[in-house]
């Protein structure tokens, strides 16, 4: 999680408030990475979705995003990749993989970030 570029870093505590909602926010379908940061929409990073994801988990047993996928566009690799999570019932995980920065679809939401 440390490589490449984060909105965030957690180098002091702070919290960061989304919508609660199990699926990413249906607003931001069809915008990637790029859309978001032009609008200068904040997104959550991987760190914090990670972190939000097993929260829901213990507190709700529910998982996060079981249809749609969440961009992490608070969030790049190395290469300028955007990370994207989703949970995975026939592996019971949660996937993480990633996308270019200007990918975008209805399935592909972020999630705003009030810090």
């Amino acid at each position: 999680l440390d490589a490449g570029e984060h909105d965030r870093v957690a180098d002091r505590p702070y919290i960061i408030r989304v919508r609660n909602r199990v699926e990413a926010d249906e607003e931001l379908k069809d915008h990637s990475a790029d859309k978001l940061k032009e609008l200068g929409i904040k997104g959550i990073t991987l760190a914090e979705y990670l972190q939000l994801h097993d929260f829901c988990h213990w507190k709700t047993g529910i998982h996060l995003d079981k249809i749609n996928i969440t961009l992490c566009s608070g969030s790049r690799d190395p290469d300028g990749y955007v990370p994207d999570v989703r949970w995975s019932p026939s592996y019971g995980r949660v996937d993480v993989c990633a996308c270019p920065a200007d990918c975008a679809g209805d399935y592909l939401r972020s999630r705003v970030i009030v810090s």
